[in-house]
């Protein structure tokens, strides 16, 4: 599941060894691979892929928001964009 809809059969990876300065600087509690196909590790359907193909969405689209005084604040938004989230 992520957020309120439901992606089956989803490949999950899961890292047992971090490697490098990212991880050291950036706090975070996973990675969520939004690759192209061509891209993805070992052949593996990516995330938004599955999504589309199962019609999981009214809108085959994604956004992020990164507020730069709040890092709490922070979004992805599945399906669209959200209005009150930019200007312009």
């Amino acid at each position: 599941h992520v957020g309120p809809f439901t992606v089956y059969g989803q490949t999950f990876g899961l890292i047992q060894e971090e490697d490098g300065e990212v991880f050291e600087r950036v706090p975070f509690d996973g990675i969520l691979g939004l690759a192209f196909p061509k891209m993805s590790a070992n052949g593996v359907t990516p995330f938004f892929d599955n999504i589309i193909q199962q019609k999981v969405l009214k809108n085959n689209e994604f956004a992020f928001y990164f507020s730069p005084d709040n890092p709490s604040a922070n979004a992805v938004f599945w399906g669209g964009v959200d209005s009150a989230f930019h200007d312009g």
